[in-house]
């Protein structure tokens, strides 16, 4: 008996249930302009962007290019977006900034350790101590700074070829 009262009540539960869900979802804004996405009618008024069955995915937007004729005088369709090449070569110089951004913070720390050891005073034995560390600092603060021009070079370089892609 039990099983039998169940049963009708998980049936009677789908069968209700079943038609909540609607077939249609619509997609509308409210006056405050909130997107909303419901499987019931929006009240009047409202912006409606979209009614679909809720069975089907979401369409996506696409750009539709340029159309212009090729040399044989057939339409080709040039896509909006960046191609590949340049892409790659953008990602490159960005890197290679990245490179030179820290070369350049790098100078700067070796050059504030400089001007910190040049500042110390001591004995003969220890000025030529500095002195030494001193010169030692200064020959990576140079090629810290070929690093960053070469880098900057490099950079530029891929920069200038990306924008003749266009």
């Amino acid at each position: 008996m039990r099983t039998g009262i169940a049963l009708a009540v998980t049936l009677s539960v789908f069968f209700w249930t079943s038609g909540y869900g609607g077939n249609t979802l619509y997609t509308w804004k409210d006056d405050q302009g909130t997107l909303n996405i419901t499987d019931t009618a929006p009240p009047e008024g409202a912006e409606i962007i979209d009614i679909r069955p809720a069975d089907t995915p979401p369409k996506k937007k696409t750009s539709p290019g340029k159309i212009e004729k090729n040399e044989k005088g057939k339409t080709a369709k040039k896509t909006k977006a960046m191609s590949m090449e340049k892409k790659e070569l953008l990602s490159r110089a960005t890197k290679l900034r990245g490179q030179e951004a820290s070369a350049v913070k790098r100078r700067e720390e070796l050059l504030a350790e400089i001007e910190s050891w040049e500042a110390k005073k001591g004995t003969k034995r220890k000025r030529r101590r500095n002195a030494r560390n001193i010169n030692k600092l200064q020959q990576e603060v140079e090629q810290v700074s070929q690093e960053a021009e070469t880098a900057g070079r490099k950079a530029a370089a891929l920069e200038k070829k990306a924008a003749e892609l266009q």
